[in-house]
């Protein structure tokens, strides 16, 4: 198993708009993307987070 991570400072946390992504990086020999939603997608108090 190869074990890789990746680091993302989320600056002014509270200033976020609904939605924020990552710079793509690669991983297992693919590219990805972070897409976080602060305030969920539906709920409020919910953080969403998705691979893509």
């Amino acid at each position: 198993l190869d074990r890789q991570a990746y680091f993302w400072n989320i600056a002014n946390w509270d200033a976020l708009d609904k939605r924020a992504t990552s710079d793509v990086f690669r991983c297992g020999g693919h590219a990805w993307r972070i897409l976080l939603r602060p305030f969920g997608s539906s709920h409020k108090g919910v953080l969403s987070f998705f691979l893509e």
